[in-house]
């Protein structure tokens, strides 16, 4: 199901001119490479950010988070889909 939507992170305030956008699911790695982060994507294609690799990689994370949190059943919607399930598709 996260697949069906695009995540996008910014690798630093969105303030900066300097501010990129990058796709989640299209990140294959990225690394410190001099005072520079390399992100090189699924397609082989890369590209050098003015951000530090730990920025990347806590905008990745952060980003990770939300879409785990937003495709995680409630605990409201797992008990009613429990009952329903169990009256046989009828909670009253």
């Amino acid at each position: 199901m996260p697949k069906k939507a695009i995540y996008m992170l910014p690798t630093s305030s969105t303030r900066r001119k300097d501010c990129a956008w990058l796709s989640f699911y299209q990140i294959d790695f990225y690394e410190q490479r001099d005072n520079r982060c390399y992100v090189q994507f699924l397609d082989g294609t890369g590209i050098y950010i003015p951000s530090s690799a730990n920025t990347v990689d806590m905008q990745h994370k952060r980003t990770s988070q939300i879409i785990a949190r937003l495709n995680r059943p409630s605990m409201y919607n797992t008990y009613y889909a429990a009952q329903s399930a169990k009256s046989g598709g009828s909670i009253m």
